[in-house]
C-alpha cells in the first residue's frame, strides 16, 4: 500500500518537473526569436549607436550571442577594435 503511494508521489513530481522543464525550454524559444527579429531590424536600420547597444546588451548572454553579427570588443586605452566572431 505504501509503496503505490509513493510511485506514484514520484510519478506526479516527475511530471510537473517535466512539465515545467517543457514550459521553460518553449518560453526560452519564443523569447529566443522576439529578439532574433528585433536584431535584424537593428541590422537592416544599420544605427550604428543600436547595433553597439545591442551588442552591449546581449554579449554575455548564453543562447543570444551567437546571432550577433560583427561582435567586437574594444581594447586597451587607444580602444583597438578585436572581432569577436
Amino acid at each position: 500500500m505504501m509503496d503505490k503511494k509513493l510511485v506514484g508521489l514520484a510519478g506526479t513530481i516527475v511530471l510537473a518537473l517535466s512539465g515545467w522543464i517543457a514550459s521553460t525550454v518553449y518560453q526560452l524559444s519564443i523569447d529566443t526569436a522576439i529578439i532574433k527579429n528585433k536584431l535584424e531590424k537593428v541590422y537592416d536600420e544599420n544605427c550604428p549607436y543600436c547595433v553597439h547597444s545591442a551588442h552591449s546588451f546581449i554579449k554575455d548572454h548564453p543562447l543570444l550571442s551567437p546571432t550577433i553579427r560583427h561582435a567586437h570588443q574594444h581594447v586597451g586605452k587607444r580602444g583597438d577594435v578585436i572581432p569577436v566572431n
